[in-house]
């Protein structure tokens, strides 16, 4: 039987096993946003847009993790979602 501690240690190797492979994604899903031509460099003033256009990317790779970390099904989506909305009550 597992202990409190042992479930701890079990659950975050779980969500950093998670988090280091979306962050092996995260250059290629970088660069194809950059690369894909929606991006308009042109149009970017240097300080103000870029961290806008920065945020902006990051937030819709992470909103795509989301979205693959819930299409599991209804009730598992479901239930991911509560869960994670009642947690980001405690960040």
């Amino acid at each position: 039987m597992m202990t409190r501690e042992d479930k701890i240690d079990f659950i975050s190797s779980k969500i950093i096993d998670m988090f280091e492979d979306v962050q092996e994604l995260l250059p290629n899903q970088i660069d194809k946003v950059l690369n894909s031509g929606a991006i308009p460099f042109d149009e970017i003033v240097e300080g103000k847009d870029s961290t806008i256009i920065g945020r902006a990317i990051l937030i819709a790779i992470l909103s795509d993790t989301i979205n693959k970390y819930t299409e599991m099904g209804v009730s598992y989506s479901t239930k991911v979602k509560k869960e994670a909305k009642n947690i980001s009550c405690l960040l």
